[in-house]
């Protein structure tokens, strides 16, 4: 389904009566629709990373370089979309370690100390 609603785009949608047109004709719920799909027609991050999974693994050093991005850092390279999209991993794995305001998460903050370094 995935593949077939990165072929809609807007248009697309729109033909099908939108959102809630798409969900009917796969009988799906909006909600779940919403989750994959941008109202623009474009696929949200999650579904990219279901279609073709990020193939880098998580490591310190990005650890590092989301912390010191910060808020602005991270809003600058399109939210955490665009900062998983950038650095090539699944933007839920980046969620679990990085909080919006640019700090790390309790998970991220212990994968650096068990790793023997201290967090910055």
């Amino acid at each position: 389904m995935r593949r077939e609603w990165q072929r809609l785009g807007k248009q697309g949608v729109g033909k099908a009566g939108g959102f809630a047109g798409v969900a009917r004709q796969y009988s799906i719920a909006t909600g779940t629709l919403n989750r994959y799909l941008r109202v623009d027609g474009t696929l949200s991050k999650r579904a990219e990373d279901r279609l073709n999974p990020p193939g880098s693994e998580l490591t310190l050093e990005m650890l590092r370089e989301w912390k010191a991005l910060g808020q602005a850092g991270i809003e600058a390279a399109g939210g955490f979309d665009g900062v998983a999209r950038r650095d090539n991993v699944p933007a839920a794995a980046l969620r679990r370690y990085l909080r919006a305001d640019g700090s790390l998460t309790p998970f991220g903050e212990n994968r650096l100390r068990k790793a023997g370094t201290r967090p910055m």
